[in-house]
C-alpha cells in the first residue's frame, strides 16, 4: 500500500492523477497537478484544489478476469 508524501517533499509529476488531501477541509480527491507550477486541479470538477498537503499514487486497477 502507497504511504501519503507530503507536498512539501515532493510533488507528483506534471498530469498524473494522483489522491490528494486537503487537511484544511479533511478531504480527498482524485486531482493532477499543472506543469510547472503547484496548483492541483480536482479531476471530477476541474477547479483548482487551495489547500492540499499530502498526496499519493492511485493504485494499479484489479487484474479481472472474463
Amino acid at each position: 500500500m502507497s504511504e501519503w508524501i507530503s507536498v512539501k517533499d515532493r510533488l507528483p509529476v506534471a498530469k498524473e492523477v494522483v489522491l490528494t488531501y486537503e487537511s484544511a477541509f479533511d478531504s480527498m480527491s482524485m486531482a493532477f497537478r499543472l506543469p510547472n507550477t503547484e496548483e492541483f486541479i480536482n479531476v471530477g470538477d476541474y477547479y483548482a484544489l487551495d489547500a492540499v498537503t499530502h498526496w499519493m499514487p492511485l493504485p494499479e486497477p484489479p487484474e479481472v478476469t472474463p
